[in-house]
């Protein structure tokens, strides 16, 4: 049988950090389930949110974490929301699922405070899927799921040049012709920063590379967005957080922000300055990332969330990440 505790001040990430860091290397969740991600983005970014951090317990082992959020509608959400967290889900050591969606219902119906739970950005192989929707049949409620999103996929072999032949002989010719357009420039350099004093010292040239990109970018980075950025990469290390760079004449002038998690990158901002469109550093940082991945024995480049055209370019596959809704009973 077991037991829940409730967490519904911002002092729950830290009380039950030691255990949550365990729980996502057994449940292999992710960066954006590590409590250090999720207590970043919730300074940042909750708003008027409502924190219900939800701990299942076997004893005094922690066999379950639902890190919850009660928005203003009355809606249950991940802490995470949708438009900087690309993977979410309920954490649950291994075979423990179905025990702990049942106990998560079953505390839920207790409470009048909340009208649905929506569980956001859920990766296609979870087992929630299968296991909070039977969860809630038993119990006579509708759940309600569909596809959200993409996510294209690189599975990475072991050499470049493997790389290169799966892609189509188009595809091929323009990377290798865009990479040599940028690094054949005077004073260029690739560079991979891991280490928490280079990535702190480095991210305000990553953000403003960001926004210089596009109109749609410099909106996306508002102050508070900014200073959740800064603070990723002060516990970059922690987080495995990897910025790499394209230099030309001792310049920065284009950066990818990504994550280095369960032997995989994921790929989560990009950025780069127009003036050095004509080099093809926007598409050249990709290819020299993919091959510093490989480089490093990664499994899988990830794009993440979203399918612009581009991704496709590199010879991703889609993934899907789902959205599962119920209603209050």
């Amino acid at each position: 049988m077991l037991s829940v505790e409730l967490y519904e001040q911002a002092d729950g990430f830290d009380r039950l950090a030691v255990e949550w860091r365990d729980l996502v290397d057994s449940a292999q969740g992710g960066v954006f389930l590590h409590p250090t991600w999720q207590r970043l983005w919730w300074r940042h970014l909750a708003g008027d949110a409502q924190l219900q951090l939800y701990a299942f317990r076997e004893g005094t082992t922690l066999v379950g974490l639902a890190p919850l959020m009660r928005l203003a509608s009355g809606e249950l959400q991940v802490v995470g929301g949708v438009d900087v967290a690309d993977y979410l889900d309920v954490l649950y050591l291994p075979g423990r699922s179905c025990d702990v969606f049942g106990k998560l219902l079953d505390t839920l119906a207790a409470r009048s405070d909340w009208t649905s739970l929506s569980l956001q950005d859920v990766p296609e192989q979870s087992l929630t899927r299968h296991c909070l929707v039977n969860a809630a049949g038993e119990r006579g409620i509708a759940a309600l799921e569909e596809v959200e999103e993409v996510c294209p996929r690189i599975k990475l072999p072991g050499s470049f040049d493997e790389y290169l032949e799966t892609l189509t002989s188009d595809d091929r010719h323009e990377l290798r012709r865009k990479m040599r357009k940028a690094s054949n420039r005077r004073g260029y350099r690739f560079t991979a920063l891991e280490a928490t004093t280079d990535l702190a010292g480095s991210i305000e040239e990553f953000v403003t590379l960001h926004v210089k990109s596009s109109g749609d970018k410099a909106t996306f980075m508002t102050e508070p967005m900014r200073r959740f950025f800064t603070d990723l990469a002060a516990h970059g290390e922690e987080l495995g957080v990897v910025l790499n760079f394209i230099e030309i004449g001792g310049r920065r002038v284009a950066g990818l922000l990504n994550y280095r998690s369960n032997g995989e990158l994921w790929s989560y901002n990009s950025g780069h300055d127009p003036e050095y469109n004509q080099f093809s550093v926007g598409v050249a940082i990709f290819g020299f990332t993919i091959e510093w991945a490989i480089q490093q024995g990664l499994r899988v480049f990830d794009f993440l969330r979203g399918n612009e055209p581009y991704k496709y370019d590199f010879g991703s596959v889609d993934t899907t990440v789902h959205r599962i809704r119920l209603e209050h009973p």
